[in-house]
């Protein structure tokens, strides 16, 4: 009865009568009720001691006005009761036999495992730094290749060894008795393809640039006698990107020799997808660390590294040429002689399609221009391309051997890689011509013609790379050429991570400190694919701000009168030299007054130097009298117009 009580307070029901009873039967009701549950007659009986106290409370609401009224509007004869929480724990939570041991096992988390969860976070925070790369593996790739009497580190063929010197390798490629067998073989293997390559000539040949694995370096040697399980994880490393670089090497060999060709281990393919899977991130470092050391050439050969380890192969040697061919499914050396010589470079292939278009529909239409057919290109239906796939030129001879499935493969695949071009600016706001130490702004657009107006470039191919999703990025690289002790600067980058059609991407840099003449040079590379790089050089000419014209500023004089600040304002045929005495027009000269004023204060406060301050005013006068926009200057160097080696017709690539 307690219980339930509690939790619904009905007089009726506790008094034992039913609702509309009588007073004559709520007396009646009380007096039984009260006769049961009286102390006198239940000693020691808690309970019948409450619910004598809600016998007396249920009389009380039902003959008391005020007390009913409560009842009947709160539920509770006393009035509205004030609202209470409690959280349930387990019983023995509140046993007191048991308040020791929760004590003590507060006591530990609060004192010991709290602490020592934060202590631990805290300490491997600290072993990373930007881009969540280990600060130890940045300690290793600037004493590698910032060292100068390491300057062979630096080539691309030693990159891999230095790749691998990364302290996250540490588990990937930790070495055991299993991995002798699978080290010995492929040192072997290796070692028969360096001779088979060199074809007996002696080191510093011509053939040694063919090696396909570079002996290990002396700093490697000494790594070894120092530290030797250090020199084994860096050596097997070396070994399984130099097994993912030269898969098609080792194909053919095994094809000239008539062997099986060498596979990978289980437990090794999963290292090299471990390996690979870091590999961006910790080439972005090194990358970081060579532009911030103006290691032009080192960059170049890291960004070549990118590449040749996303596609599976890379330029050197044999390949130097033919390798971006490589990176189009179903392709063998057989293959890649045929489009080398029905294509000069890989863009080539890729526009090969483009430009049959092209040629059909200008012979319809002469008057098309390029953008035109682009247009007409990315929206062409199941019938214009059936109708297109029907012109002989579109032919690609090398697939003339595959089924149709595989010519479907290629054929795809060659409208995922990048069709792009490039096109570069230089200029400084509000200005027209650049002078000494101006703040210039490199504008560089990428059109990516495979994307569709509104669309996103596709996934990279990357058939060989454990990641699926590759995103399609590029680096922007600026190098100043001729002496650095003029341009103060060596090489600056950025990288275009956007997606989209057109993406623009600025560097800013600051201008020679003296006037002439300079050569810039723009390097526009692909993460993620070899062959399709570009190079655009321009000229920028800076001016001497000593030949620009003196500035009269009407605004630096403090006790300008009221008719000079209205010359200065209005010009000197719009004022009258007798200034009314009527109080508008005096009103309004004393506006005239407060804003020349106010000119001359925001002059002063914009900060402009003198050559600034003297271009500014030139330009002015110029469009005064011409009549010409202010926005339409800027030195514009397009593609067209710059000494650029990406044009696809004369097949020069990167190296």
């Amino acid at each position: 009865m307690r219980d339930s009580k509690i939790v619904s307070f009905d007089p009726y029901e506790i008094l034992g009568i039913d609702r509309g009873a009588t007073d004559k039967q709520i007396k009646k009701g009380y007096k039984l009720k009260a006769l049961e549950f009286h102390p006198d007659k239940n000693i020691g009986d808690e309970g019948a001691a409450h619910n004598f106290m809600l016998v007396a409370k249920a009389y009380e609401a039902l003959t008391d006005d005020e007390a009913r009224e409560n009842w009947e509007k709160y539920g509770n004869p006393d009035g509205k009761q004030s609202f209470e929480m409690s959280i349930g724990l387990p019983t023995f939570l509140m046993e007191k036999d048991n308040q020791t041991l929760i004590l003590l096992v507060y006591l530990v988390v609060m004192v010991v495992v709290i602490p020592s969860i934060v202590w631990a976070y805290y300490r491997q925070s600290q072993l990373y730094g930007e881009g969540n790369i280990m600060y130890l593996t940045y300690q290793n790739y600037a004493n590698l290749t910032l060292r100068t009497d390491r300057p062979s580190v630096c080539k691309l063929k030693n990159f891999p060894e230095l790749l691998c010197t990364a302290a996250e390798f540490e588990a990937t490629l930790a070495t055991g008795k299993a991995d002798q067998e699978e080290l010995s073989a492929f040192t072997k293997l290796f070692a028969k393809m360096n001779t088979a390559k060199s074809g007996g000539k002696k080191k510093g040949s011509e053939a040694d640039s063919s090696e396909v694995l570079a002996k290990p370096g002396k700093w490697l040697e000494a790594v070894r006698e120092r530290a030797p399980p250090t020199y084994w994880r860096i050596y097997k490393g070396n070994l399984l990107l130099h097994a993912h670089l030269n898969r098609f090497q080792i194909l053919e060999h095994a094809k000239e020799s008539k062997e099986s060709p060498r596979q990978l281990s289980p437990e090794w393919s999963k290292s090299l997808d471990g390996l690979l899977t870091q590999s961006p991130a910790l080439l972005s470092a090194l990358l970081a660390i060579l532009s911030e050391n103006k290691k032009y050439e080192s960059m170049l050969e890291v960004m070549k590294l990118s590449q040749a380890l996303c596609q599976g192969v890379w330029a050197r040697g044999a390949l130097l040429r033919t390798a971006p061919f490589y990176q189009l499914p179903h392709v063998t050396a057989d293959e890649v002689s045929l489009l080398v010589k029905q294509f000069k470079s890989l863009r080539a292939a890729i526009k090969h399609k483009f430009d049959v278009f092209a040629s059909a529909a200008k012979q319809a239409e002469p008057h098309l221009g390029d953008d035109e057919l682009r247009t007409m290109f990315m929206q062409m239906g199941p019938k214009d391309e059936e109708k297109l796939a029907l012109d002989p030129g579109l032919e690609i001879k090398a697939t003339k051997s595959m089924g149709d499935s595989q010519r479907a493969d290629v054929a795809s695949v060659l409208e995922v890689l990048p069709d792009v071009d490039v096109q570069v600016r230089h200029f400084v706001h509000d200005e027209d011509f650049v002078c000494e130490r101006d703040t210039v702004t490199l504008e560089v657009s990428l059109t990516r013609h495979h994307v569709g107006e509104g669309g996103k470039a596709p996934p990279v191919h990357a058939p060989y790379f454990p990641s699926t999703k590759v995103p399609e990025e590029w680096w922007v690289v600026l190098k100043a050429e001729g002496d650095l002790r003029l341009n103060q600067w060596d090489v600056l980058m950025e990288k275009v991570v956007d997606q989209s059609k057109v993406v623009k991407t600025e560097i800013k840099f600051p201008a020679p400190p003296r006037a002439g003449k300079y050569k810039y040079t723009v390097h526009v590379v692909s993460s993620a694919y070899l062959g399709l790089d570009h190079e655009v050089k321009f000229e920028m000419v800076v001016e001497s701000a000593a030949e620009l014209p003196e500035i009269e500023d009407a605004y630096d004089d403090e006790d300008l009168t009221e008719e000079q600040a209205l010359e200065a304002t209005f010009g000197a045929g719009n004022v009258d030299s007798d200034v009314s005495d009527d109080e508008d027009d005096e009103a309004e000269a004393k506006g005239a007054l407060a804003a020349a004023k106010a000119r001359a204060q925001k002059a002063r406060a914009d900060g402009l130097t003198e050559a600034q301050a003297k271009k500014k005013e030139k330009r002015l006068a110029a469009a005064k009298g011409k009549g010409r926009d202010d926005g339409e200057d800027a030195v514009i160097v397009e593609r067209g117009d710059a000494d650029s080696s990406d044009d696809s017709s004369d097949g020069e690539e990167l190296d």
